[in-house]
């Protein structure tokens, strides 16, 4: 059975490209640097890989106060920012389940004779259905982490953020 793995380090991304370089390889990735925190949430409701961490201040940035259901009112309008613990953010998996959607069908493609005679182009077209997979999945709020998510040949992929997260099988 395929296993897959999200890489999240800058390093470790940059030695899976370095090792694909010259195979039939494609890496589906986002390229936007909250990515990561979308598939596996942040602060105290981080799934594993990404370790769960105390919750954080945040701070108003356009106003002078904060507001959103459930934190105590009246707020202060006047002196200074007030500020809120934030627990942090649920995780909304995008590239994962593309991946687990399109298992059966990476497998069977790596089983036929398409395979034997032509890889690299069932790599590309098994990599490009799910990264469609991914996008329709992405969370419908962020055109940007839509619109980020493609399919690249390991070796043209250059200047990842430490935070972007690529898929290897």
């Amino acid at each position: 059975m395929a296993t897959v793995r999200v890489i999240l380090e800058q390093r470790k991304l940059q030695e899976l490209i370095a090792s694909a370089r010259g195979q039939h390889a494609k890496i589906v990735h986002d390229g936007v640097p909250y990515g990561v925190i979308q598939e596996f949430g942040s602060a105290t409701k981080a799934k594993p890989p990404v370790p769960k961490g105390p919750a954080y201040e945040i701070y108003p940035v356009n106003k002078q106060a904060l507001w959103w259901r459930g934190l105590a009112h009246p707020i202060p309008k006047v002196g200074p920012p007030v500020t809120a613990p934030h627990p942090g953010a649920s995780p909304t998996p995008f590239l994962t389940p593309a991946v687990e959607r399109n298992r059966a069908a990476f497998l069977a493609a790596l089983r036929s004779k398409a395979f034997l005679s032509a890889p690299g182009t069932v790599i590309e077209g098994i990599a490009k259905q799910i990264a469609r997979a991914a996008k329709a999945a992405a969370p419908r709020r962020s055109s940007d982490l839509v619109n980020s998510i493609e399919v690249s040949d390991p070796g043209d992929i250059q200047g990842l953020s430490p935070y972007a997260a690529g898929i290897e099988f």
